[in-house]
């Protein structure tokens, strides 16, 4: 997720003239939207559907989409707003729904959004009209990014059809906002007003705590070949679609890397009379259509091509599995095909014990299967959009329901970036694959240790690529995932991929990264205002100078990472690199206001995104920023490995802290965190620090650090030590080269070992790299390159110098 500025006021003028449809809701926010929209004189009506009538509105017929039209109310006025708030009426999980009304609901909040989306476009034929559709979801106000939500993962087709709408008719305001769900109705219904707006290029919103944010795509590394993979060679999957196509190629592929067993399922029979009287040699299509011409002629025959096609491709597909099935077994592994259609569930809990006999119990399921009859919104039909929509949802949830009570190791949903970022034509594929996502994302301990997961492809080179669509992505800069790499990308990512990694998209082009051409916008800056009064903060009134507070560079460094963190909530912030003090902050008033601005600098790092920070006084914000670094984030399960902490030989210990602090320090009680100087030698320090919570600092403090301040102030605290026992003098802290952070601090009790890099007599300038443990022995966090100036003047700022002064 990536943090959006706030909108500063609502905005509903343009509205005047025009009317207003709302879908209502369970929760009572349609009406409180209502209320505020006829005070400003607009007209609106307010629909329902039939399983969620929650009032005397008038309900809309989903039978077909004329039907669908006729039972939209009559309006005075064009039609200038569209607010769909029926999703957010669907809580509870869909493993948690009883089976006749999850599968009612799941068809019913899409189709809705269809009918109500090709209404609009139909309404709206003139693109210079000014004019916005939106659908409200109660998804956890983070998109389900974060798992902390449970809900009905069938609202997120709406996301994907609107996200397709906006991809047709660009001249439309599109938008989908997300809430969690315990915000109040009162508050979605404010912010789905300040929303409501004809133009935005953000089509979804989420608020979480009062905040606005965005989804954007995040790069991470694929699943390296480590451990024992989740699957072997006594695995029995079950894949929808594996016999033919790309998802063939995924499956030979996993059975060349040793998983052992597999139940191919597709909808075509294998033509095992017709595949015996071909004559050797006869393979492709064109060579099947002569024969059986020729076939044909010699029974006196007349068939029309239209017949001949259809065996040919019958013949074809069958040639496919068989040769599928000779590629698994040669690989050594078991393999069987079932003709089946996946999404009738009777057929299905028929052949699943029929199979299991065979092979054993199925231990994973892979869904490949899908179709595509893509149309605009406008020119779609209600068959077509069912066809393609049920033939995903309802194959998905036949099996998932026939294998509960199944020991499954893996569920893996074949998705497509049609539903991440939208597709022209493909609001059924969209939504059915949104969905997938949500699936993934909410299935929440329903099999234990099961790796869940929503793969978004991008386009293949073949598979349902024609040649035409391949020309048309290259014209647009999109690349097309060679089959073969695809498959050894997937194989590696179920087989090694982290548990709670649960959606994952896989391109070859600029579109599934977000760039200009693609479907998504790059975040804009982000700006926090941040207010300091001494009296709230220990830090400060421990922290002085001479006589006056400094901000203590370890402050500067948590403040930057807690702004990376705002931008991007669902990641880690795993390093801050480049930190430099270019002009120290003294409070010379009680009370400093700050901005921490950040900004996106790299979206396609190998493991993560690169922002820039940049803090300065709110009192002069055109001026050089004070502080400035840039900050690494990346998702938690592919954080590294830190560099092991070297084992030195130190020389001696350094007990009384008291002397320590006086002679060479100048910090007051709240930063006093060195308990003991465990060695010493002249070129590095071991230390324990005792921590505290962050309140005891700060009153202001989160309640957790994103970093450590206090231990990397004791950090610092080691190097003003070293320096004074070495050198005779202190230095100023001036920038940190890097440093990394893979875990939390614990409050209590660390070491940290601080190792002189260089020391510079000439520009008067140490280096130090620092590794910090806890009593596990486990690096939480390394930095390398913090640097501080020293000279014989400063030592005038420790206490022992200010207590003489005082004295004098």
């Amino acid at each position: 997720m990536s943090r959006l500025p706030e909108l500063e006021e609502m905005d509903l003028n343009w509205l005047v003239g025009k009317s207003v449809l709302i879908l209502e809701d369970s929760l009572g926010v349609a009406s409180r939207v209502k209320e505020v929209l006829s005070g400003k004189g607009i007209e609106v009506s307010i629909c329902s559907l039939s399983s969620i009538k929650y009032s005397n509105a008038c309900d809309l017929d989903l039978s077909s989409f004329e039907d669908f039209q006729k039972s939209l109310p009559t309006l005075n006025h064009p039609i200038g707003a569209v607010i769909n708030l029926s999703p957010l009426s669907f809580g509870r999980s869909v493993f948690d729904t009883l089976v006749k009304d999850r599968d009612s609901f799941l068809e019913e909040i899409s189709l809705a959004q269809f009918f109500l989306a090709k209404a609009f476009v139909v309404a709206h034929t003139d693109a210079t009209q000014t004019a916005s559709i939106m659908a409200a979801t109660c998804m956890g106000g983070d998109f389900g990014i974060l798992k902390d939500a449970q809900y009905f993962a069938g609202q997120a087709g709406v996301s994907g059809i609107l996200k397709c709408l906006k991809k047709e008719v660009p001249s439309l305001g599109v938008k989908v906002v997300d809430f969690n769900p315990g915000i109040k109705a009162s508050e979605i219904a404010q912010c789905v007003l300040m929303e409501l707006r004809p133009k935005d290029s953000v089509v979804e919103v989420g608020y979480l705590d009062g905040n606005r944010y965005t989804q954007i795509p995040v790069p991470a590394p694929v699943a390296e070949e480590t451990g024992i993979p989740r699957l072997g060679s006594s695995d029995v999957i079950l894949v929808s679609g594996g016999a033919r196509g790309i998802t063939a190629d995924m499956v030979r592929e996993m059975a060349a890397q040793g998983v052992g067993r597999f139940i191919l399922a597709g909808r075509s029979r294998i033509a095992e009379e017709k595949l015996a009287k071909l004559p050797a040699g006869v393979s492709d299509v064109k060579d099947i259509k002569a024969f059986l011409f020729s076939e044909a002629k010699a029974k006196g025959e007349k068939p029309s091509p239209k017949d001949i096609e259809k065996e040919a491709s019958q013949i074809s597909a069958s040639m496919e599995i068989v040769a599928q099935l000779a590629a698994l077994r040669s690989c050594g592994a078991l393999a069987e095909y079932v003709a089946v259609d996946i999404s009738n569930r009777d057929a299905v809990a028929t052949m699943l014990p029929q199979m299991e006999a065979k092979l054993g119990p199925v231990t994973g399921f892979i869904h490949g299967a899908g179709v595509l009859q893509d149309k605009m919104i406008v020119q779609k039909t209600k068959e077509q959009f069912l066809n393609v929509f049920q033939t995903k949802i309802n194959g998905l949830f036949a099996v998932l329901d026939a294998l509960k009570g199944h020991n499954l190791k893996l569920v893996a949903l074949f998705a497509s970036v049609a539903g991440k970022f939208g597709n022209v034509g493909q609001c059924d594929y969209a939504a059915a694959n949104e969905i997938f996502n949500h699936v993934a994302l909410t299935h929440s301990n329903q099999w234990e240790n099961c790796r869940f997961l929503s793969v978004n492809w991008g386009p293949f080179a073949g598979g349902m690529v024609t040649p035409e669509l391949a020309r048309m992505f290259t014209q647009k800069g999109v690349g097309l995932i060679p089959p073969l790499a695809g498959a050894k990308l997937f194989t590696r990512e179920i087989l090694n991929g982290h548990l709670d990694c649960s959606e994952i998209v896989v391109g070859a082009g600029p579109m599934e990264l977000g760039a200009s051409e693609g479907p998504m916008n790059s975040p804009s800056p982000l700006t926090l205002k941040k207010s300091v009064k001494l009296e709230d903060n220990a830090y400060l009134t421990d922290h002085k100078l001479k006589d006056q507070p400094v901000l203590p560079m370890a402050m500067a460094l948590e403040w930057i990472a807690e702004a990376a963190q705002a931008f991007f909530p669902d990641l880690c912030v795993f390093e801050v690199r480049n930190l430099k003090v270019l002009k120290g902050v003294s409070f010379e008033e009680d009370n400093l206001e700050f901005l921490i601005r950040s900004s996106l600098t790299e979206s396609n790092l190998l493991y993560g995104s690169l922002l820039s920070v940049e803090i300065r006084l709110a009192s002069n914000s055109l001026a050089q920023p004070n502080y400035q670094a840039e900050v690494v984030l990346m998702p938690k399960a592919h954080l590294p490995k830190l560099p092991a902490m070297p084992k030195l030989q130190l020389d001696k210990e350094l007990r009384n802290m008291d002397e320590l602090y006086q002679n060479y320090l100048f910090h007051g009680p709240s930063l006093r965190c060195i308990q003991s100087v465990e060695g010493i030698s002249k070129t590095a320090m071991l230390a324990s620090m005792k921590l505290s919570s962050p309140s005891v600092l700060s009153k202001s403090a989160p309640k957790k650090w994103v970093t450590e301040p206090l231990a990397l102030d004791g950090m610092a605290q080691m190097g003003l030590i070293w320096l004074g026992t070495h050198k005779g003098c202190i230095g100023i802290p001036q920038g940190f080269k890097s440093y990394q952070q893979v875990a939390p601090f614990p409050t209590g009790t660390v070491q940290c070992l601080a190792v002189l890099d260089d020391l510079n007599e000439k520009t008067y300038k140490a280096s130090v790299s620092c590794w910090f443990i806890n009593s596990s022995n486990e690096v939480l966090a390394y930095g390398n390159g913090w640097e501080a100036v020293f000279n014989e003047s400063f030592n005038a700022y420790t206490s022992k110098a200010k207590g003489m002064n005082n004295a004098s």
